[in-house]
């Protein structure tokens, strides 16, 4: 579950998707040993991501003998997959991970979305230049780059970011392309349901997550850190970055879903190829 500050509260939304993760890992165990499932063929492998790796995804289920990644959202509204954008002054690329894990329509999207938008993030970054110290902001001429925690907050109070922001509205290509990167073919959402992603290699009874998302681009100040040596001691300084980040808009539910225990037996049983 990647978490990104900018875009929401971050404690509340943590705690209540390690919550909604919780409920149903409860619900998928109480059905696994309703079923008597023979470990070997079907069995809930245990949590060792601590919530918030972004490498991998929420939930692992191990069918015969092979890993069955599963998605966790809290609900429709939760933050979905995304990347860092990087501009070298004159072009853009995307962060690995999203070179690897996007398609290349998408990431021309996104490229496209940023470069309309360039001469915002090229306002903010004169105006970074104007605060002290001066020596360590005149190199502000890529993203990401570095400042000074007060620098950055005196550019926010000042109005500076607000115009850089901006929103896309894509389908959900965007998504199924993102999980597929991490081997991720299938998403729980709570109140939703499960759905497939990019494919359904379980050939579950399940639709497939559709609909629309709409990607946020954001400048986003990571956590900042005093400068224990070189001209700058004593600076507390952080590294900004642009931010791609997809959250869902759907209307449709699937017809099953693994936060409730009932659903899950249907759902293993289909999965063992059991009627």
């Amino acid at each position: 579950m990647q978490r990104f500050v900018d875009f929401v509260n971050e404690g509340t939304v943590a705690a209540g998707g390690l919550a909604y993760e919780d409920k149903v890992r409860t619900a998928v165990s109480s059905a696994l040993k309703k079923m008597k499932v023979v470990k070997s063929d079907l069995y809930l492998k245990p949590d060792e991501a601590g919530g918030f790796d972004s490498t991998v995804v929420d939930m692992y289920l191990s069918l015969n003998g092979k890993e069955v990644p599963i998605e966790i959202k809290m609900d429709k509204n939760a933050q979905m997959g995304g990347s860092s954008l990087k501009f070298d002054g004159i072009k853009w690329t995307l962060a690995e991970k999203g070179l690897k894990n996007i398609d290349p329509d998408t990431q021309q999207l996104l490229i496209a979305a940023a470069q309309d938008k360039v001469g915002e993030y090229k306002k903010l970054m004169t105006h970074l230049k104007t605060y002290e110290p001066k020596a360590l902001h005149k190199n502000i001429t890529q993203i990401p780059f570095r400042c000074t925690k007060p620098a950055w907050e005196k550019a926010v109070a000042a109005g500076k970011l607000k115009p850089t922001n901006t929103t896309v509205k894509f389908n959900t290509k965007f998504i199924h392309d993102w999980y597929a990167g991490k081997g991720c073919y299938y998403i729980q959402i709570g109140k939703l349901g499960l759905f497939y992603l990019k494919n359904n290699p379980l050939n579950l009874p399940i639709p497939q997550l559709s609909g629309e998302i709409e990607i946020y681009l954001r400048l986003v100040r990571g956590g900042a850190s005093m400068l224990k040596t070189g001209e700058f001691k004593g600076e507390n300084v952080s590294t900004v970055n642009l931010r791609a980040q997809g959250k869902l808009k759907l209307k449709g539910r699937s017809n099953l879903s693994l936060d409730n225990p009932t659903d899950c037996e249907k759902i293993f049983y289909n999965m063992l190829g059991i009627k």
